[in-house]
């Protein structure tokens, strides 16, 4: 009886024993689960992170690059709203397969042994038709042949992301939305957009398809202008669908500051306006034109023809798209006789009013055989200089020797970069005095045996209309933030050393160079000239690409010159590269008209009013009177 009764409760005991077993082998395994490991893209994760990475996604949000604006604050580039079009191969493929193709493969996986492999045919055909019909539907909206979407897709078979076209604007992402084709979709990205098109592009620049800036301004403030990216995260469902934003884990986007440069966006038009036409009219391989305030160093243009387009920039020629007022050194030829002309007159080398015996067109130097492009007698120092002698200038550099002449260079920074802040600026080349032979001091003088860009040209000739102060030059103003708070001003005048006593800067500027214009090599471009204009032609001949030596027909030919006479408020310098010879090639000709041009237009422009007197007026009819 007793062992009757036992029998049952021993078996509820093993049975419930068993059961409370099993279910803490159950428990102990469903809790063991999340922490079980398999490989992931970043190594071994437990199931639980990889659980938590497929319901959560991590999303970055790209800041807008920041604007760069002109001195007065108008826009030179913005960044615009546009999108990028992408497809999901794997949607594209798998989603909508014809439905023939797919009655066909399952009618067939009743023949035997090959109906798998005729399904997965049948079925590609349904996948490449759904290609097909989408490649159709988006090559107009994206200017791609169909063949080129097929081809983006096919390829990528594996891949949930794969750019079809970059940058496309609002109405073209809205026409691609409404089409309604599975698998394809769109992102919002910011596009750099140039509102007057070409305008200045040579000092700012490009940028690649990241918001990362590759050349020029864009380049070297890219830290200033990308701004810090964003994060938030998102929970999803099932699907992979955006459900949920999380309110931990967000990060907030920082869009780029904005860039206020000393350029003038008015400025710039006149500029480039002015060598593009003496381009055309000269027919010139190119042309370049740097606009400063000498009192400053502040630029307010730079330009260079031919230019290009910042959004094909790829298919341009190198020479269109190097800035070379800062890239291209090149023998500056007579505008350098200003600087040699000057320190000679500084250090007593040569007096005023000094008489030197020209020639009459040729002369003799240690061995070498001078040349000037008209016969004079016996000219005046000034006489020197504003008829731009080489005879003369031959003379006064024997007279300064190599060490006085290197010193000279030096000291108006020439073989130094200006540190203006872009990316390629060259030194340009003065070699060690060591390497100077007796043929230096004639050729030095003239503009030969040494290069220099032509932003150190402008800067250390802002010196001779300053008052023998060089100026650092500067193209940043100041820098705000998103908000329009300044974050840094940069508008600060920079002094580099003084390289001439006011009395000689004053005496060259007003009895020298403004002598140029008067009854120089320039006074047939500026007669009728409402400003006093000052300022010194080049004419140099460039190396032969083909040979050893010079050129007898590749020329540059430039012009710097400022105004007003006494209180001077632009410098501005043209060259022409390579004019036709056949048309015209002397500085005085074809560059000083474009500089006359910019003066007049800039100087308007910034209410500067005209200070030509009567005087003045008088001295340039008698001039003209003694030319007929």
């Amino acid at each position: 009886m007793d062992n009757n009764w036992q029998r049952p409760q021993r078996a509820h005991w093993v049975l419930g024993a068993t059961f409370f077993a099993a279910f803490g082998l159950l428990a102990a395994w469903l809790i063991h689960i999340p922490y079980m490991t398999v490989d992931g893209p970043d190594g071994r994760l437990t199931l639980a992170e990889k659980t938590a990475r497929q319901q959560t996604q991590r999303l970055t949000m790209e800041p807008l690059r920041g604007p760069i604006v002109d001195a007065r604050l108008r826009p030179l580039v913005l960044t615009t709203e546009s999108y990028d079009i992408f497809a999901d191969p794997q949607l594209v493929q798998e989603g909508r397969p014809e439905r023939g193709a797919l009655h066909a493969a399952k009618s067939d996986a009743t023949l035997g042994p090959t109906a798998g492999l005729q399904a997965a045919l049948f079925l590609d055909r349904g996948y490449a038709a759904n290609r097909a019909r989408a490649a159709e539907q988006l090559s107009p909206l994206l200017g791609l042949e169909p063949g080129e979407i097929d081809h983006l897709i096919a390829d990528h078979p594996d891949k949930h992301f794969v750019y079809l076209k970059r940058r496309v604007d609002r109405e073209t992402r809205d026409k691609i939305e409404g089409l309604k084709v599975w698998g394809i979709g769109s992102v919002a990205d910011g596009k750099r957009n140039h509102p007057d098109g070409q305008l200045a592009v040579h000092v700012l620049g490009t940028t690649g398809y990241d918001n990362e800036g590759t050349d020029k301004l864009e380049l070297s403030q890219d830290r200033r202008l990308r701004g810090e990216s964003g994060h938030r995260n998102v929970e999803m469902d099932g699907h992979r669908r955006p459900i949920w934003i999380s309110p931990d884990g967000f990060e907030p986007v920082k869009d780029g500051q904005v860039l206020q440069l000393t350029m003038d966006l008015a400025v710039q038009s006149f500029a480039e306006e002015a060598i593009k036409n003496a381009v055309a009219k000269y027919r010139a391989k190119g042309a370049s034109c740097l606009v400063m305030d000498p009192q400053t160093g502040e630029v307010l243009a730079m330009a260079n023809y031919p230019s290009f387009d910042p959004d094909d920039f790829e298919k341009a020629p190198a020479y269109a798209v190097r800035n070379r007022l800062l890239t291209d050194p090149y023998e500056p030829g007579s505008t350098f006789k200003s600087f040699i002309s000057s320190v000679a007159l500084e250090e007593g080398v040569v007096h005023k009013g000094e008489m030197f015996d020209c020639h009459n067109g040729v002369f003799l130097v240690n061995g070498r055989r001078l040349t000037d492009s008209h016969p004079y007698g016996m000219l005046s120092f000034e006489q020197v200089v504003i008829k731009s002698s080489n005879i003369g200038m031959g003379q006064i550099g024997i007279r300064m020797g190599n060490d006085r002449l290197y010193e000279a260079v030096k000291r108006f920074g020439f073989g130094v970069s200006t540190n203006l802040g872009l990316p390629g600026e060259g030194r340009g080349l003065v070699h060690p005095l060591n390497h100077w032979t007796k043929l230096s001091a004639s050729s030095i003088p003239m503009g030969y045996e040494v290069l220099v860009t032509p932003l150190q040209m402008v800067t250390a000739w802002c010196a001779l209309a300053n008052g023998g102060t060089l100026m650092k030059p500067h193209l940043m103003k100041a820098v705000y933030g998103p908000d329009g708070r300044l974050i840094d001003d940069l508008a600060v005048p920079a002094s580099v050393r003084r390289v001439l006593r006011q009395d000689t800067a004053d005496y060259m500027r007003r009895e020298v160079f403004r002598g140029v214009v008067l009854d120089g090599t320039a006074r047939d471009a500026f007669k009728g000239c409402p400003y006093r204009v000052f300022g010194k032609t080049g004419t140099a001949k460039k190396r032969d690409p083909h040979g050893k030596g010079y050129s007898s027909d590749l020329f540059v030919g430039s012009f710097i010159g400022a105004a007003p006479l006494e209180h001077p408020r632009l410098v501005v310098f043209v060259s022409l590269d390579e004019p036709d010879r056949s048309l015209a090639y002397y500085g005085g000709t074809v560059a000083a008209p474009a500089v006359r041009e910019i003066l007049e237009k800039s100087l308007g422009y910034l209410h500067v009013p005209a200070d030509v007197t009567e005087a003045d007026a008088a001295a340039t009819h008698l001039v003209s009177a003694h030319d007929h």
